[in-house]
C-alpha cells in the first residue's frame, strides 16, 4: 500500500515536472523570438523608436533570465517523501 502511494506520487510529480519542462520551453522560444524581433528592429535603426526599443528588449531579457532562475530553482528542489 504504502509503495503504490511513493509510485503515484512519483507518477504525479513527474508530469508536473514534464509540464513544467514544456511551459519553459515554450516560453523560452517565445520570449526569444520577441528578442530576435527587437534586435531586428534595432539593426535596421527605427529612429525614434529605440529609446522605446531598448526598454522593450531589456524586459525581454530580464523576462529570459527570471525564467532561467526559475529552471534553476526547480532543479535545485527537494521533494521529501512522507507519509501523511
Amino acid at each position: 500500500m504504502c509503495c503504490l502511494r511513493y509510485s503515484l506520487l512519483v507518477q504525479d510529480l513527474e508530469r508536473k515536472e514534464n509540464q513544467f519542462l514544456l511551459n519553459r520551453d515554450s516560453k523560452h522560444s517565445e520570449l526569444q523570438s520577441e528578442i530576435n524581433e527587437l534586435e531586428r528592429k534595432i539593426a535596421n535603426d527605427c529612429g525614434d523608436d529605440s529609446k522605446s526599443l531598448h526598454h522593450s528588449l531589456s524586459e525581454s531579457l530580464e523576462r529570459v533570465d527570471l525564467m532561467k532562475k526559475v529552471t534553476i530553482g526547480i532543479g535545485n528542489l527537494e521533494f521529501p517523501l512522507t507519509s501523511s
